[in-house]
């Protein structure tokens, strides 16, 4: 099976290294890295000419977006299975193996899966962790109404899947992947969760994360009206809207008790720790 990892990139020239290293490190056999530079005007491309013996496809030119980057890399992109990493972000210690062992179980029984995805770990700017995220089962209405369930940072999808639900909508900058995660669910696609960490999300000043938040914010709730009965987006933050989301968190709590994880969550919370880092944090 092989798998394509598409990173899209513009002036990440601090971190864009640690994203590489953070693949290469996987030391997977049948995997090809396709990075797509928006035309970076800092040290990108210097960092980049370090690693161009480790990129199967390597692209710098202006481009639309992110989208329009990630749908370019989808194009030339060869593999059964897709992920992609922001240029800030990295991929843990061992979740590529950990990804392959359970599709290749999977795929023993007949009960493949359209997407594969982990947990998450929080990061400073200097690869400090600050607290781990456990997502648990992927469910479409926590995703609507209460918050991220998934990421890219820590996931994996089928090529098939992607084409069959038309890859990412180019026209969105900031909410693309929930957008493009909503789109899955309703196209039928099975989600399987694997409880380890797999990915490390990176907050910094400049990361699209920590910047832009009212630009960001009127895409979902244009997206929320598009995909939530009943949903107004004159009122985001409508009662019945609000009841749903408490409900739903309330209930995420319950589970995260109920499996006994939310100890961990906390423990992650209250003392960071670079054990991290290391990957494979699993129960």
């Amino acid at each position: 099976m092989k798998l394509s990892i598409i990173i899209p990139s513009y002036n990440q020239g601090r971190f864009i290294g640690r994203t590489l290293d953070s693949i290469i490190a996987q030391d997977d056999p049948d995997c090809e890295i396709i990075l797509m530079d928006g035309g970076s005007t800092d040290s990108t491309l210097a960092v980049v000419e370090r690693y161009r013996d480790k990129l199967s496809v390597m692209v710098s030119q202006r481009d639309g977006g992110q989208s329009d980057a990630l749908m370019r890399g989808y194009g030339l992109a060869t593999g059964d299975y897709i992920g992609w990493q922001n240029s800030d972000d990295v991929y843990l210690p061992g979740s590529f193996a950990q990804f392959r062992a359970r599709l290749a179980a999977d795929q023993a029984t007949g009960a493949v899966a359209d997407v594969y995805y982990g947990n998450q770990v929080v990061m400073g700017p200097d690869d400090q962790v600050l607290y781990g995220k456990i997502f648990g089962p992927f469910q479409l209405p926590y995703l609507l109404y209460a918050g991220w369930n998934i990421t890219n940072q820590s996931s994996f999808f089928s090529r098939k899947k992607i084409q069959e639900i038309g890859g990412f909508d180019a026209s969105l900058h900031y909410a693309m992947d929930f957008d493009f995660y909503v789109r899955l669910a309703r196209g039928r696609a099975r989600f399987v969760w694997h409880d380890a960490y797999w990915g490390g999300f990176r907050i910094h000043d400049l990361s699209k994360g920590s910047t832009l938040h009212a630009t960001r914010d009127r895409e979902y709730i244009m997206l929320r009206q598009r995909y939530v009965p009943g949903y107004d987006a004159g009122r985001p933050w409508a009662r019945q809207f609000r009841l749903r989301r408490a409900w739903l968190k309330t209930k995420r709590i319950l589970w995260l008790l109920g499996s006994g994880r939310i100890a961990r969550m906390l423990r992650d919370r209250s003392r960071p720790s670079p054990a991290l880092l290391k990957g494979g944090v699993g129960a």
